[in-house]
Formats: C-alpha cells, sequence, structure tokens
C-alpha cells in the first residue's frame, strides 16, 4: 500500500472513531479488547464506546462483561454508551439498555457461555422458542456472567489453583490430566490448554459442563470410566477437528429436541476420528457423523430406553460420510440401531444391533458398502436397505424380527448386490424385496419364518440359489404370475419330489408358490386353516394343474439336500 493510501486509511479510521455510535466491525481482523482473541462471529460481537471516543471491541457479550466489571481497565465513567450486534440482523447495532438478550445453550457464542442480542423482545422469544433457553435483560445478563465467572466453559484463559500455572498443571508426562481435586478439575479448562497431538486423561467421576468442543486434533482418554452427563441439554461433545480419539468414557443424558440432532459425541466435518470402547447411556443420538471420513467407531456399548419413533434417535447415524468403519458396537434401545444416508465405502462389521424401535440397520443412497457379521435380532421391522448398488450382505444373523410390517431384510430398489451366507430365522418376512434388480442371493439358511421370500413383479433379473429354505410357513410369494427372477438349485424342505438317478437333484421341478399363500395374501384372516384336509386338496390340485400360481416360478433343480458348506449359525 502506498503513502497516500495508507494515510487516507488513517484518517478514515480517526474520523469513525470519532462518531458516537459503533462502528463497523470486521470479522476475523478485530481484536477483542479483553481477551485478545481475533473477533470471529460477527453475530456476537459487541462493542464498548468510551466518552473520549474510543471504541473497545470484544468478540462476544460476556467479554465486554467480564472487561466492565475489571474497573481498573476502564473506570465506569469513562463509559459513554455499550452497543451488542443483533443477533437476526448481524451489522446491526442496539445499546445494551434496548436489547432483549438470549442464554441458550443452542446458540454457542465464540467464548462459550452462549449469550445472543436481539434488537426486539418479539424476536428474542421467536429465538427461544426454536432453541430453546432463557430471556434475559442487561442486568440479568451482568448478574450470570458474575455469578458464573470462569466456569461457564469460555477459553479467555484457564482457571486453577493460584498455586499452579498453566505450564505446572500440563506436567504430566506430557498429558494434561483432569480429576475433580486436581489442578485442572474441568474437560473444558483442559481443552482450553491442549494443543494439536495433546493427550487428555479424565479420571473418574461425573463432569456437567454442557456442551464441550473439540477443534484440535487430541487424543481424549477416560480412566476408570468418568461419566460426561449432558443434562438434558444439547449435545455432549461436538468433534470439528480432524484426528480426534475418543475412548473409555460413560456419555448420559444428551438433550432430545424435534429439530436438532443432539447426540452424546458429533462429529461434522472431520477426518480420521476414533471413537472406541465407550458407554452412551440414554442419548438422543448415540453417535452422529456427517460429512465426515475415515472414522472408526468401535466397541461401544450405546444403550436407550426409547418407547416412540418420534421422541428417539439413532444409536450410530451417519450422513454423507466416506470410508467408515463401524465394528464390534453393541446397540439397543433406539430408534434405528445403525443408521446411513449417502455413505460411501462404509464397512459396517461385527456389531450387535437388536431391540430397537424400528430398523437394526436401516440405509439409503449408501454404495459401495460392505455389511459382515452383523446380529440384527428382534428390532422393530428388522433391516431395511432403500436405493443402494454395489452392497455386499454377508454372514450376517436376520432373527425374530417378528410383527405386521416386520421383515428380516426388506430391499428396496438395490441394484448389483450379493446377500450371501446369512441366517434368516424367526422373522414374519425373511426377505423381501420391491424394485431391485440384479441381487444374488446364495448360500443362506432360511428357516422357520413366516415368508421366506416376498418378492415382487418389479424386481427384476434376480437369482437364488444353493439357498435352504427350512421349514417356513410359506417359502416364496409374488404379486403377478410372471417370474423374471430364477430360483435354481435351491434345497426345500417342501419339496415332495424323489431322485432316482441318485445325484441329489430332485427329478421333479418345484413349485415353491403355494395356492394357499396367495388367499393367506388376499385373505389373512384364512391362515387359520393353514393345516386342513380342505387346504392340502386345493394345493395337490394346483401342482397337478397350475392355474393361479406363477407358471415360470418354478426350480428346475431342488436339491435333495441342505446345502453343505453353509453356516447353520447354531
Amino acid at each position: 500500500m502506498n503513502r497516500l493510501a495508507s494515510g487516507a486509511l488513517v484518517l478514515l479510521l480517526a474520523l469513525v472513531a470519532c462518531a458516537d455510535g459503533p462502528r463497523e466491525v470486521i470479522a476475523g481482523a478485530e481484536e477483542c479488547a479483553h481477551c485478545r482473541m481475533l473477533a470471529s462471529d460477527e453475530r456476537f460481537t459487541s462493542q464498548l464506546l468510551s466518552e473520549r471516543g474510543r471504541h473497545y471491541i470484544f468478540d462476544s457479550i460476556e467479554c465486554m462483561v467480564e472487561f466492565l466489571d475489571a474497573e481498573e481497565v476502564l473506570p465506569e465513567s469513562d463509559i459513554r454508551s455499550l452497543w451488542v450486534t443483533d443477533f437476526a440482523d448481524p451489522g446491526s447495532w442496539v445499546e445494551v439498555a434496548h436489547a432483549t438478550f438470549l442464554h441458550s445453550d443452542e446458540i454457542r457464542s465464540p467464548m462459550g457461555m452462549n449469550l445472543s442480542a436481539f434488537e426486539s423482545p418479539e424476536r428474542a422469544r421467536e429465538a427461544r422458542d426454536a432453541f430453546g433457553g432463557e430471556i434475559l435483560d442487561w442486568e440479568g445478563v451482568r448478574s450470570l456472567v458474575q455469578m458464573q465467572g470462569g466456569d461457564h466453559g469460555h477459553t479467555h484463559g484457564p482457571v486453577h489453583d493460584a498455586a499452579h500455572t498453566p505450564s505446572e498443571a500440563a506436567e504430566h508426562d506430557g498429558d494434561l490430566v483432569v480429576s475433580p481435586d486436581g489442578p485442572i478439575r474441568t474437560l473444558g479448562e483442559a481443552l482450553a490448554l491442549a494443543s494439536d497431538g495433546d493427550r487428555i486423561r479424565v479420571g473418574p467421576g461425573t463432569y456437567r459442563e454442557g456442551t464441550l468442543v473439540i477443534d484440535r486434533s487430541i487424543e481424549l482418554v477416560g480412566e476408570d470410566w468418568p461419566v460426561l452427563d449432558g443434562e438434558s441439554e444439547g449435545s455432549i461433545l461436538v468433534v470439528t477437528a480432524d484426528d480426534v480419539q475418543i475412548r473409555g468414557f460413560v456419555l448420559r443424558n444428551s438433550g432430545m429436541s424435534h429439530i436438532r440432532d443432539h447426540a452424546a459425541i458429533t462429529v461434522e466435518e472431520s477426518e480420521g476420528c476414533r471413537i472406541e470402547n465407550n458407554r452412551l447411556e440414554d442419548n438422543f443420538f448415540g453417535i452422529f457423523l456427517a460429512r465426515a471420513m475415515g472414522c472408526l467407531i468401535r466397541d461401544n456399548r450405546i444403550t436407550a430406553s426409547g418407547t416412540r419413533e418420534a421422541t428417539s434417535g439413532n444409536g450410530i447415524h451417519l450422513w454423507d460420510v466416506d470410508r467408515v468403519q463401524v465394528e464390534g458396537n453393541e446397540i439397543r434401545g433406539h430408534r434405528d440401531g445403525i443408521y446411513l444416508e449417502f455413505a460411501r465405502g462404509a464397512v459396517i462389521r461385527e456389531n450387535r444391533s437388536e431391540d430397537n424401535i424400528r430398523y437394526g440397520l436401516h440405509f439409503m443412497f449408501s454404495d459401495d458398502s460392505f455389511y459382515v457379521n452383523n446380529s440384527f435380532r428382534n428390532n422393530g421391522a428388522g433391516v431395511a436397505v432403500m436405493y443402494s448398488r454395489n452392497v455386499v450382505m454377508s454372514r450376517n444373523r436376520f432373527v425374530d424380527n417378528w410383527g405386521s410390517s416386520a421383515y428380516g431384510l426388506l430391499l428396496k430398489e438395490v441394484q448389483d448386490s450379493l446377500i450371501e451366507d446369512n441366517l434368516f430365522r424367526g422373522n414374519t418376512t425373511a426377505i423381501h424385496s420391491e424394485g431391485s434388480d440384479r441381487l444374488t442371493f446364495r448360500l443362506n439358511q432360511v428357516e422357520r419364518n413366516g415368508w421366506a421370500v416376498k418378492i415382487l413383479a418389479n424386481s427384476q433379473d434376480n437369482l437364488f440359489t444353493m439357498n435352504n429354505f427350512v421349514d417356513n410357513t410359506f417359502d416364496v410369494i409374488t404379486n403377478s404370475r410372471r417370474n423374471p427372477n430364477s430360483f435354481e438349485g435351491n434345497h426345500w424342505s417342501q419339496y415332495r419330489g424323489y431322485d432316482l438317478e441318485g445325484d441329489g437333484v430332485g427329478d421333479l421341478a418345484h413349485r415353491p408358490v403355494r395356492l394357499f399363500s396367495l388367499i393367506v395374501q388376499e385373505r389373512p384372516a384364512a391362515i387359520v386353516l393353514l393345516r386342513s384336509f380342505f387346504v392340502d386338496i386345493l394345493e395337490v390340485a394346483e401342482r397337478v394343474l397350475p392355474v393361479l400360481t406363477p407358471e415360470t416360478l418354478v426350480d428346475e433343480r431342488p436339491l435333495m439336500r441342505a446345502v453343505q458348506g453353509v453356516e447353520p449359525w447354531r
């Protein structure tokens, strides 16, 4: 910048400084007069105008209050006016005497006390209705800041015993150590002290600190199961940095909201996180990942006591993620045990998702993923797979998902995928396929279900081969006499043919669609006639001269014995 331009800028700033009202604050360029941090969010900035015309800029409302309380910095007699930004209209200034304030943990201010200001009481009430919290006047704000002091979690400076300096508090074999009776007594304080690459060790005890934001690449380790209690207000841990590790904690009582996805652990736009060996109890959502990649969620126990879908979140929720691995977790009592939407390259392995309100696993628009060796038992509606392609589901257990709308596995508009070596037992419907194409079902054990396979006519070019269908009430049902799918070389316990050649393949083709299954499909109450002599006569006649059942839905090579090599899952 040349000298003429520099001089003009100095003159302009001098003219602004002489104004009677607040001046414009450039976010990220102004330094807070109290904590010397840059004003990063103009929605929360505040100003003090002195009698001499000097402007003091603050990055939050609480910063200005703490500055006012330190009278040795600026006597009250030197203050001309105080101003705050209208949160609903950033850049618009309101004198504090005419402003209405909201204290809400859902509106996070830069320094952590979560205070915002509004030009009118009406705007403040609208924000409270949307985000919750408490409405305050200026005196109420000052009293709140004075009462909470350094305990509200902001990072102006660490709060510690006078006998300890920050450097002394951190001298624990290179780790920051948190304990109720130590030099660092809160996790919020340790997070303020931490730098990238640090480890924070948290000792046993219960910590009630509201929402804690992890914005540095740290390792967070609980020792002897410390409890982070959200007290039913907001999320507990929010991760915004890469390469964060969290293990060894009990996290309970996150907030519940119909408009916010509160979770015990929320990860936002991060890479390389590791969430391992934690206990999550009675949270709205358990673990929530949004726009994350390369993360690992392993060996966590996630339980809740939800009774209704509307007031329950998911145990593990993944949205818009890449290459996330979910391994060895136990999830119970949530809406969906594991939920994925817009996930790419996910690996879901060796989890137990049981006793959930709706689905044990629910994923949509999630391609190129693997689901291996999981247990989905006694969930409200089983497992739902929708609008995905290139999926492999292998060695999973779909067991005891029983109810009027329950499935072991529901497939809707899924393409080019493999369902192999799974156990389907005790489900109302083991496999339901709708609008799904080019799927291969092989080496599955399908036993003791109400309906083994319901495959609608809009599912095409699917192959069922080398599966064992054993002791199901009905093996196959469809809604058309045309069959665009193939059943070849399966074992059917209801097959009544013979093998004169002794090659293990039945000499007669098997028609797995029973006439009575079509009747029950239309008239469910007819199931009471299942074992009647009348039904037996009808079905013999239908096998001899098919009229109603699909002519082309036939297994031409039914196997006389169960397929060897299929994992029996006993």
